[in-house]
């Protein structure tokens, strides 16, 4: 009699893990196989952001977040999953986030990850020097258990001003106090970025007006150099975003405070999602000039 009960708890235990099976699927996780940017030869310069040149540095901890979008995709943890990259290695940690089988998705991801961000069509982004780098990924589609690696191409969606002071004078002084503000709208200090729609900016109310920030960060002198990479949320969009934008420069260095204004149309400064500015000062005789500013429209060079 014990036989014959051992016997149905095994023939039990067998419908239940079938029908389980034939419910849910098999499970498998989602994998992040590479990493890389959309950047120009020079790109490597161009960004504060952990990312350089076209992949993640192996040395250095790094991580991103996805979104997880389709039918059985609902649960919040599909919603914001952080990947890391362990320094040291290649590999990006699996948090063990499962993809159901039969049902594809759709994956978006964004740089860097934030923990408190719920929706990745609305994430808040800031003006910056040497701030986040906020970026988006192409979209991967069709991501199932048959297809369950992914290769994510990166974009940056900010605008990058680059202001490099070329200094006469004894080495080793640093920079603090740098504070930047743009003409009627220029840039914002706040604003959102859509991840899903090609990086879109929606700037803060803060670009109907000159949008001021400032930020004590110390800057050294390297190569007689001072290089600040202020990350802008632009305020012109459309036809606007080419037209060059009074833009205003405060910095102090070696305990003196130094301001410039570039305005006009020669001298003014173009802040344009994904493109980058270079303004080009000297630091001389105890005080600011403008040497060059420069905008590279060629949608090549766009980092």
């Amino acid at each position: 009699m014990k036989k014959v009960k051992w016997i149905l708890v095994v023939i039990a235990m067998a419908v239940i893990s079938c029908t389980k099976q034939e419910n849910e699927g098999e499970l498998t996780y989602l994998r992040i196989n590479s990493v890389s940017t959309v950047q120009s030869d020079d790109a490597s310069k161009l960004t504060k952001a952990a990312i350089q040149g076209t992949s993640f540095p192996t040395g250095e901890k790094v991580s991103v977040g996805l979104f997880v979008v389709g039918e059985g995709y609902t649960d919040a943890k599909y919603r914001n999953i952080e990947y890391t990259k362990p320094a040291g290695s290649d590999t990006f940690t699996d948090p063990g986030i499962a993809l159901i089988q039969g049902k594809t998705a759709t994956v978006y991801a964004y740089y860097p990850y934030d923990g408190a961000i719920s929706d990745i069509t609305q994430i808040p982004v800031t003006s910056s020097v040497g701030g986040n780098d906020w970026m988006w990924a192409t979209p991967i589609e069709n991501v199932s258990t048959e297809n369950p690696s992914i290769d994510l191409t990166f974009h940056h969606s900010l605008a990058l001003v680059e202001i490099i002071f070329n200094v006469f004078g004894p080495a080793g002084r640093s920079m603090t106090n740098v504070t930047v503000a743009g003409g009627d709208g220029a840039f914002s200090a706040t604003g959102t970025m859509d991840a899903t729609d090609s990086g879109k900016l929606i700037p803060g109310t803060a670009a109907t007006k000159s949008a001021p920030f400032s930020q004590d960060v110390s800057l050294q002198v390297s190569d007689s150099k001072i290089v600040a990479d202020c990350l802008l949320v632009p305020g012109k969009t459309g036809d606007d975003a080419d037209a060059r934008q009074d833009f205003y420069i405060k910095c102090t260095y070696n305990g003196k405070e130094y301001g410039i204004s570039l305005t006009g149309s020669e001298k003014g400064v173009i802040v344009r999602s994904k493109t980058k500015s270079t303004i080009l000062l000297n630091i001389k005789d105890d005080k600011l000039e403008v040497v060059a500013t420069d905008y590279d429209i060629d949608t090549s060079k766009w980092w």
